[in-house]
């Protein structure tokens, strides 16, 4: 079995990831999970094909497609308040509603907004991905076994591929739609230099803002040309609870009453 080589490239080149891109909420993280087989890779890459090769696809419709992941199926994901909580989507809607005032994270809720609002093509918002490959864990990379293209023999050379690319792509993109709010989550120093690039603010020169006196992690914050650029930690950092995500929700509402989205610069 092979995976179809110009499809592969052309998928790593203009696929981004799920939802609207006129969403005023978008998040965008290192890459997804999956990509636990190769039966599941190329139905990935043939459901893109088939539903013309978009930017963005709907987030439900196409996990809901997806064959080839063995008894990790997706659907799981997308069964209303009887969802499974999947632990980064839910960080972020956790995030996202405490923005919009809604602090009592309340689980099914939750999950509700997981199954029916998050990375849906009518949706507020959108999940996008730096690098375009799915994979279990920062610790695989498969596609050196599925494909003889050179540059993915490594991840790291993986990386060095596709980096400029995509980061040229996706400033491209923010500079078009200017959403209200971008939200990277990861605090490695490598991503932030890619959020750097991305969002044209130098996050490495910018203080962490500690947001309790009680709680490690923080977030970086900044504003350009009407949208507020916010690092935070990955969902899956440990020590990261409710509390982080109302701290920050509440410091971006704060913020945005305060009409300095429509600044540049740090806070």
């Amino acid at each position: 079995m092979k995976i179809d080589r110009a499809l592969l490239e052309e998928y790593m080149n203009t696929f981004y990831g799920y939802g609207n891109l006129k969403g005023k909420y978008w998040f965008i993280g290192m890459e997804e999970g999956g990509g636990n087989s190769i039966e599941e890779i190329i139905s990935r890459l043939e459901i893109w094909k088939n539903a013309g090769k978009p930017t963005l696809l709907d987030n439900y419709q196409f996990h809901s497609l997806i064959r080839g992941a063995g008894d990790s199926t997706f659907d799981r994901f997308f069964k209303g308040d009887k969802s499974t909580y999947q632990r980064t989507w839910g960080g972020l809607i956790k995030l996202l509603l405490c923005y919009k005032g809604e602090n009592e994270l309340n689980l099914k809720d939750i999950k509700c907004y997981q199954s029916d609002e998050l990375g849906r093509h009518d949706s507020e918002n959108c999940l996008i991905e730096l690098f375009p490959l799915p994979s279990p864990g920062v610790g695989a990379f498969n596609y050196s076994k599925w494909t003889d293209i050179e540059y993915l023999k490594s991840r790291e050379t993986y990386k060095q591929q596709l980096a400029e690319i995509r980061v040229q792509q996706l400033k491209t993109l923010i500079s078009t739609h200017k959403p209200e709010l971008v939200v990277f989550y990861s605090f490695s120093n490598d991503y932030i230099k890619s959020w750097s690039e991305i969002s044209g603010i130098n996050f490495e020169s910018i203080q962490v803002e500690n947001l309790d006196i009680n709680a490690k992690p923080g977030a970086k914050i900044a504003f350009s040309d009407m949208t507020c650029f916010t690092v935070i930690y990955h969902p899956t950092y440990r020590g990261i609870d409710n509390n982080y995500y109302r701290n920050i929700g509440s410091l971006l509402k704060k913020y945005k009453q305060e009409n300095v989205f429509n600044q540049s610069g740090s806070k």
